[in-house]
């Protein structure tokens, strides 16, 4: 079976080797669908980085596409370009040319995609495509695991179009109670992982006493120049700018705490200007934001991101939350921050729903993604891998509990 790899061919955070960690994820299905030949679709940095893993690669299978040429389509205006991957897809736009091209010349089974991009998607129409990223699941201490999504990433995700049917799935009493179980021992590890996941909570504790009767939301954010960034909003904002519109619009009387992501610290003196400067603001103390939404979405009141997977973390520890830009997860979160004092969070039952779904085939753990793959009717065109994604009946809760690393329950 000829596979696609796809790995996005535009530069991202100054570096035509940011995406290099994507090809570990090709690499790994590579090896878990033995006598695949893979071909890889992205930048000639990336293609090279992967040739160079595969000494003795027939020249000219995997193709190169110019991300620079992709940016001059539209004016070389990066933007516009993100906006495009958010879109309905360009019969017209070069890398569906390119894609095109492809399809007729090598016919291939199975395309695999590792970011957001309705333009490679809709070019890829009509093939089984497995959307990847790392799955929606707290991450803090746990194994790595993928997300395998034959819809979309950030659009027209499983999540998204499946909301119903996984809410109303049937599910026996044991298994629902045993889940219930998992759910609260992740959360409890969530809150004290690290000596910082600790402090993070502490902090937050002492901000709720001195400021008693006040929601605190979480703002949380991602690094910018980042495909889910400046595409999900569909603008760029600067990192204080976007603070201070989320706080704007929190509904009164609550408090919004930044958080941040590891690779993308925000100095702490900024935040600390930010919230002298708005009366809705407040800064964890000694860089306590960085790195900490998961430990301290056990302890807040809401969310308000862009498209991080910590909204699947808010909603599995019954957190009410806001999901400003194009999300996997619209329809089961508010779009705005002064949504969040009528939304109502998942109820328990829900969110083992939720949690059913994702620990059922949409998970995977990566060293365990060869054993994931075989037979698994995710490799299917869409209708059947989404038969696949809802047949409870094959639902293995100890296979669940294997996705996490917690210590074991006490009798």
């Amino acid at each position: 079976m000829r596979l696609v790899l796809f790995v996005e061919p535009v530069v991202f955070r100054d570096d035509p080797l940011f995406l290099a960690p994507h090809l570990d994820w090709c690499e790994q299905f590579v090896q878990a669908l033995p006598g695949s030949e893979p071909v890889l679709v992205s930048g000639p940095a990336l293609v090279a980085a992967w040739r160079a893993r595969r000494p003795g690669r027939e020249d000219g299978l995997d193709v190169e596409i110019d991300g620079y040429e992709l940016l001059a389509y539209h004016g070389r205006r990066r933007v516009d370009y993100l906006r495009a991957l958010y879109g309905g897809g360009d019969a017209q736009h070069p890398l569906a040319r390119a894609l095109g091209a492809l399809r007729e010349r090598q016919a291939p089974g199975l395309a695999v995609l590792c970011s957001q991009n309705a333009i490679a998607t809709a070019a890829l129409a009509g093939m089984p495509q497995l959307h990847i990223e790392q799955a929606p699941l707290p991450r803090v201490g746990h194994p790595a695991r993928l997300a395998l999504d034959p819809c979309g990433h950030q659009t027209r995700a499983a999540p998204q179009r499946l909301r119903e049917a996984i809410l109303s799935a049937p599910c026996d009493t044991a298994t629902r109670d045993r889940l219930l179980g998992l759910r609260n021992r992740i959360r409890l590890q969530a809150a004290q992982a690290r000596l910082q996941d600790r402090a993070a909570v502490d902090a937050l504790q002492s901000l709720r006493r001195a400021e008693p009767g006040r929601p605190i939301a979480l703002l949380a954010l991602q690094p910018r120049d980042w495909v889910t960034h400046e595409g999900a909003l569909g603008a760029r904002w600067s990192t204080d700018e976007l603070l201070l519109h989320w706080a704007d619009q929190l509904p009164p009387g609550w408090l919004g705490v930044p958080t941040s992501h590891p690779d993308a610290p925000v100095p702490q003196a900024l935040l600390q200007a930010l919230a002298r400067h708005h009366p809705q603001l407040r800064s964890l103390p000694d860089g306590l934001g960085l790195g900490t939404t998961e430990a301290l979405l056990t302890r807040a009141d809401a969310l308000v991101t862009v498209s991080s997977s910590s909204a699947a973390t808010a909603l599995l520890f019954g957190v009410r939350c806001a999901v400003v830009g194009a999300s996997p997860w619209t329809g089961w979160v508010a779009t705005a921050p002064w949504q969040l004092a009528a939304q109502r969070p998942l109820d328990d039952a829900q969110a083992v729903a939720l949690l059913r779904f994702l620990t059922h085939r949409y998970s995977v753990r990566l060293d365990a993604l060869g054993s994931a793959l075989r037979g698994t009717p995710l490799l299917g065109h869409q209708a059947q891998a989404i038969d696949g994604l809802l047949d409870a009946a094959a639902y293995d809760v100890e296979a669940a509990e294997r996705l996490f690393a917690l210590p074991d329950p006490v009798p």
